[in-house]
C-alpha cells in the first residue's frame, strides 16, 4: 500500500533543538528508506515534510515510523492512497449500479 505522510514538529516537543548529530541521524534514516524504496518521494511544504511511503498496512507503517530517530518530537498524519484509475473505475461501477446516465 502507498501512504501520503505529512509530518511536523509536535507542539509539546522539547524546548531545545536536536543536536546536529541527532538531526543527521534522522536524515540518514530517511535517506536509507528512500534507497530501499520504502519511501517513493520526499518533499517539504510550509511547516511540514511530505512523503509517499510503501508499507503492507497502516499499523506496520506506524511501527516503522516509531523507529525514526526524532519520532518522539514529530506528529504525523497518514492517508492511504489508491491508484487514481482504480478509484475512478470504482466510481464508474457505482454510478452504473445506480442507473445514472447523462441527461
Amino acid at each position: 500500500m502507498k501512504f501520503l505522510v505529512s509530518t511536523c514538529p509536535k507542539d509539546e516537543r522539547p524546548r531545545s533543538s536536536p543536536t546536529a548529530a541527532e538531526f543527521e541521524a534522522h536524515i540518514a534514516w530517511f535517506r536509507a528508506r528512500l534507497a530501499d524504496k520504502t519511501i517513493d518521494w520526499a518533499g517539504h511544504a510550509e511547516g511540514r515534510a511530505l512523503f509517499i511511503f510503501n508499507a503492507p498496512s497502516p499499523a506496520e507503517l506506524e511501527t516503522l515510523m516509531d523507529t525514526i530517530p526524532l519520532a518522539g518530537q514529530m506528529k504525523w498524519m497518514i492517508e492511504p492512497l489508491t491508484d487514481f484509475f482504480e478509484h475512478t473505475a470504482r466510481v464508474t461501477a457505482y454510478l452504473k449500479s445506480q442507473g445514472t446516465s447523462a441527461a
